[in-house]
């Protein structure tokens, strides 16, 4: 842990985080330099993401501009290939070249490395999960562009990609067998991430 005294901020330096929601508590055990301690504990969360830009297809569609103001707008439809559910958030990075004075609007802001930041939370279908090949409804972009120039941007995504389901049964086993009859039972199961479900053996009674 660092800690700037002239901007009163601390510095936690945690390697090797997944991409996934967190909560960071501090405890009222912590004491300043004097000695005093916090009033109470506190608490913040906080989610991690990971770029996802090699997983996902990003398309822009219904490109329109108006001159009178030198605002551009556009559709951004993203749709995972990724082959596993992926989860809120989802946030759009869009990076600047050097020649180019535009600037989207209604970002959250720009990452460490200085790309604009823009929530597509809203565009994935209720329940903030997209399946597999399954695309977001498109989320307008508007991008200011002074002396109408070119709009000039490097595209990429982030998120976090969901945790793998296991499958699960979707029949009831016969319970009930007969003495020198064969026993027959055929497992139904389904796996939300449509994939294929396989089953097995592990242990069997002694003919």
């Amino acid at each position: 842990m660092a800690y700037d005294a002239t901007r009163r901020t601390a510095v936690l330096l945690v390697e090797g985080v997944e991409a996934r929601e967190y909560e960071l508590t501090v405890l009222d055990r912590i004491q300043s330099a004097e000695g005093l301690p916090l009033a109470e504990a506190y608490s913040s969360r906080f989610t991690v993401t990971t770029d996802l830009s090699q997983l996902l297809e990003i398309r822009f569609t219904r490109v329109r501009s108006v001159q009178s103001t030198g605002m551009v707008s556009f559709d951004a439809v993203i749709t995972n290939r990724s082959g596993r559910l992926l989860r809120l958030p989802l946030i759009l990075e869009l990076s600047s070249a050097q020649h180019f004075e535009g600037e989207p609007q209604g970002t959250l802001g720009r990452s460490a490395d200085g790309a604009w930041l823009i929530d597509l939370s809203e565009s994935l279908p209720p329940g903030g999960l997209l399946d597999p090949d399954q695309s977001t409804s498109g989320h307008t972009v508007t991008v200011r562009t002074p002396n109408r120039q070119r709009i000039d941007l490097t595209v990429g995504a982030s998120g976090a990609l969901a945790g793998n389901f296991a499958p699960a049964f979707v029949s009831d086993p016969v319970t009930t067998a007969a003495v020198g009859q064969v026993y027959s039972y055929v497992p139904q199961g389904v796996d939300v991430e449509a994939g294929h479900c396989r089953t097995c053996s592990c242990a069997a009674p002694r003919a």
